[in-house]
């Protein structure tokens, strides 16, 4: 464990190098990482990508909304928690080595994630499992600024969460 008291832990899946630090004790580093490696094969699955770019790196920070809120008025302007922040790396299609291309990164706050989860009245590990993917897909490139896009992403996310037991997130 780093001197700072958070917690850290890098694995591979297939072709993918994620990178996981809890920045929080509030988060259940173990529970929530062993998610984010469940949530990371599904969609790789789920959306045929097990062979994406050979050393794609994605980072995920867990922290609380102190944090996140910083990020999100340095990065988007808004100076206010949000559940996810997604923030797209470098990536090419060939890969230098044995270097990985970095995909993005994505920063969990765990105070707005427990919030949401109880007014929504889901569970939230299967909130935290909705919001790993959904800071994924825009890694990925999908959006919901227009409600087309919108319309693909929540299919997607439906699709790919059924696949592992969880509900539509998007229905009361």
């Amino acid at each position: 464990m780093p001197e700072d008291g958070s917690e850290c832990i890098d694995f591979k899946m297939g072709n993918w190098v994620v990178s996981v630090r809890s920045a929080s004790p509030k988060w259940r580093f173990k529970e929530t990482s062993a998610l984010i490696r469940k949530v990371i094969r599904c969609a790789t699955l789920y959306l045929n990508l097990e062979d994406y770019g050979r050393g794609t790196s994605v980072d995920f920070l867990l922290t609380e909304d102190d944090d996140i809120r910083r990020l999100n008025k340095i990065y988007r302007d808004n100076d206010k928690p949000t559940n996810v922040l997604s923030f797209e790396g470098v990536f090419s299609n060939e890969s230098f080595g044995e270097i990985p291309q970095l995909l993005g990164s994505i920063a969990l706050s765990i105070d707005t994630i427990e919030r949401e989860a109880e007014e929504q009245k889901k569970t939230l590990n299967n909130h935290i499992a909705h919001l790993i993917l959904h800071g994924v897909l825009h890694l990925l490139g999908y959006d919901h600024e227009k409600n087309s896009d919108a319309d693909i992403m929540e299919r997607t996310e439906t699709n790919v969460l059924h696949s592992f037991g969880i509900a539509d997130p998007y229905r009361a």
